[in-house]
């Protein structure tokens, strides 16, 4: 019997517009098990996978993703990520009202439903009070899931006073801004009547574009706010439930939603975030927001700290790109808990890349896999290349890299 738990963590779980309209085109229906089947045998091994899910799952009432940024997928979805492996998903993030409170509570239903674990919102107070343990008989784990907002600013949805405990905030949610694209485009009027298939196919043909951004999208609070008066009162109910989660877990796992979107490094605010979750005496912090790959660190106190593992999943067709930036790929982080000592013994790591097919559907592949495959050698070389950059990037180095199916992380400074 072996004498650790193996604890897996991927990055962002997306299901964009383009995604859902490649599916119905290729099956006739939602069914997505094929985006994952090239790297269920990443999972094998692990005994318990942890994810970011990055769309509500609110039912066609609601109507399912027609924006590039405003989020909603059949729960078809989560049946291809229960057959590809994950156990859990973070509902902290910014897309989880993108339904609003129905979609809230819809979503978690959808994920009690099917047995999938989570953490991060809530259907009512109490349970918001509650710490997710996940207990393995020899070691408890704790996970809490916190975000920095809920993208209350552009779409006029923020928890009202009264139902703020809905979701773990990490500060003061903004009041809306005026309207991003100003008025209602055609687009936009024809979704409101339009029938589902049709929105989606209409969405998918004007926004075929691949969307650009700025070369930089400022951290998601400004220095001077980041602890400000308006902030404490969140950031001390996060603190409170962190230790209460570590006066009865073996080991526990902090999941925070933070970060400037597609930046090649993290900035004040995450930061700031990271070490004051460190400092509070955590065993692992794992954050996604970003989008991209950043950098993995040791804390004085010993905690792991990975500041984004970029995305797990992901339809670059629309997606917000930086060139360079490596929105498409993703870490595979792998943990090894001693059954003895309640703490990391082995981390190691394998990178992922989302490959657009020819009718448009996303799949997620291995890097490792890519590679071998490859037959064309300029392909290649370039492969080998941005492997190289994404195992520094993530582990803090600037050594020559060979290919290799996965990367063990030092443990040490």
């Amino acid at each position: 019997m072996k004498n650790f738990v193996r604890l897996t963590f991927i990055g962002d779980i997306m299901c964009q517009k383009e995604q859902s309209l490649a599916a119905l085109a290729r099956h006739g229906t939602y069914r997505y098990d094929e985006a994952f089947a090239p790297i269920r045998h990443l999972f094998v091994k692990s005994d318990y996978v942890i994810g970011n899910l990055e769309t509500p799952l609110a039912s066609e009432k609601h109507g399912y993703s027609t924006e590039s940024f405003r989020f909603n997928t059949p729960e078809s979805f989560l049946d291809a990520l229960k057959l590809a492996g994950v156990n859990f998903v973070s509902t902290a993030n910014n897309h989880i009202l993108d339904r609003g409170v129905e979609g809230i509570v819809e979503t978690l239903h959808c994920l009690d439903h099917h047995g999938m674990d989570h953490s991060g919102s809530y259907l009512n107070s109490d349970d918001s009070e509650k710490i997710f343990i996940k207990d393995f008989g020899d070691i408890k784990l704790a996970l809490l899931s916190f975000t920095y907002g809920t993208n209350s600013e552009f779409y006029g949805d923020p928890l009202s006073e009264a139902e703020q405990w809905r979701v773990d905030l990490l500060r003061k949610q903004p009041a809306k801004k005026t309207s991003r694209t100003g008025s209602p485009t055609l687009k936009s009027r024809l979704q409101r009547w339009l029938p589902l298939r049709v929105k989606i196919a209409l969405s998918a043909l004007i926004g075929k574009t691949q969307r650009r951004v700025p070369q930089f999208i400022a951290d998601n609070a400004p220095p001077d706010e980041i602890d400000s008066q308006a902030n404490l009162r969140f950031i001390e109910r996060a603190r409170a439930k962190i230790i209460r989660a570590k006066e009865i877990a073996d080991v526990v796992i902090i999941l925070p939603h933070i970060g400037g979107q597609y930046n090649p490094a993290p900035g004040e605010y995450s930061k700031w975030t990271m070490q004051w979750i460190a400092g509070l005496g955590v065993d692992v912090i794992v954050a996604n927001h970003p989008h991209v790959p950043l950098r993995c660190e040791l804390f004085p106190n010993g905690a792991l700290g990975a500041y984004s593992l970029g995305n797990f999943c992901f339809n670059p067709s629309d997606g917000c790109i930086i060139p360079g930036q490596f929105a498409d790929y993703g870490i595979v982080l792998h943990l090894e808990i001693s059954k003895d000592t309640r703490k990391i013994s082995s981390a190691s790591f394998q990178i992922v890349k989302t490959i657009v097919e020819s009718d448009g559907f996303a799949v997620v592949h291995s890097l490792a896999d890519l590679i071998r495959r490859e037959t064309n050698p300029l392909e290649r070389q370039m492969l080998v290349i941005e492997n190289e950059v994404l195992v520094n990037r993530f582990c803090g180095g600037s050594a020559t890299v060979m290919p290799q199916d996965e990367y063990r992380l030092s443990l040490t400074k």
